[in-house]
């Protein structure tokens, strides 16, 4: 299993993380269970997107 890890910073534009996020879930519907990708949060606090999300 890979992890892929996204930064994001504040104010960042959701389809900037979004569509490279589902390049990724994607490729595991094809690939086997031993090279599946993973994201993993690289901080625990929510960062806030712009614009804001309802």
């Amino acid at each position: 299993m890979k992890t892929v890890a996204m930064v994001l910073f504040p104010d960042f534009l959701l389809l900037d993380m979004a569509g490279p996020l589902e390049v990724f879930s994607i490729a595991n519907r094809y690939l086997p269970a031993s090279a599946h990708y993973r994201s993993s949060p690289s901080a625990p606090s929510p960062v806030h997107c712009a614009p804001p999300m309802a």
